[in-house]
């Protein structure tokens, strides 16, 4: 069934057990190593080669010999043995051994934890970046007890505790196993820590202006 798949692109899962000849998928497959390969996935195990040897010399011996281009019409349904099966949507894949992340058997991509720490530390750094810009304008003004000020203090409450938490769901992500088994999962747990800890320093900038600005007004 592998073979067969990455002679033709057709996804076996689809009809399975009901393979439509590997030739009339693939015209540039031989018709010898079409019968093998039927053969090979036959649903009577009485039908197989009797080992993998068997099978080998037939593939081979298929391969050496001179064949000409089948010429079955292009077709949008194939037909065997009285079944139809749709033409195949899959397409073989440039790199070996290279699955979408959407089948079955192919890693994940990211895990929640890992996907949770991302968001809230995203989320965190630019709801603190906001509350900053604010007591910024206010601590240029010479205001930082002023309306616009105070705004940025309240904006900046719900970040300083979604930063942390960020910041411990990343590091915990990371030391997770199965974070390091899926495709994005440490990137975005790194991510989740990165924007945590930005959110802590610019929270600390914060009162920094203020105390600063605090300091210029006595």
């Amino acid at each position: 069934m592998l073979i067969h798949q990455l002679l033709t692109g057709y996804d076996a899962t689809a009809t399975p057990f009901r393979l439509p000849p590997a030739n009339q998928v693939n015209p540039n497959v031989s018709p010898g190593i079409a019968a093998a390969l039927a053969s090979a996935t036959d649903s009577d195990p009485g039908r197989r080669f009797p080992s993998v040897r068997a099978f080998r010399e037939a593939l081979f011996r298929s391969a050496d010999r001179t064949t000409a281009r089948p010429t079955s019409e292009p077709f949008d349904q194939v037909r065997s043995g009285g079944a139809v099966y749709p033409r195949p949507g899959s397409q073989p894949f440039d790199l070996p051994g290279s699955q979408p992340f959407g089948d079955a058997g192919a890693p994940a991509r990211t895990t929640g934890l890992a996907s949770g720490s991302r968001w809230t530390g995203i989320g965190s750094i630019a709801v603190m970046a906001i509350a900053a810009l604010m007591v910024l304008v206010a601590a240029a003004r010479g205001d930082t007890r002023g309306n616009l000020a105070g705004v940025g203090y309240i904006v900046s409450f719900p970040a300083l505790i979604a930063g942390p938490v960020g910041l411990v769901l990343g590091i915990l992500a990371l030391t997770r196993p199965l974070t390091m088994q899926t495709v994005n999962g440490r990137r975005h747990a790194i991510v989740g820590v990165a924007t945590g800890v930005a959110t802590l320093l610019l929270c600390c900038a914060i009162f920094v202006l203020v105390a600063v600005a605090g300091n210029a007004r006595r």
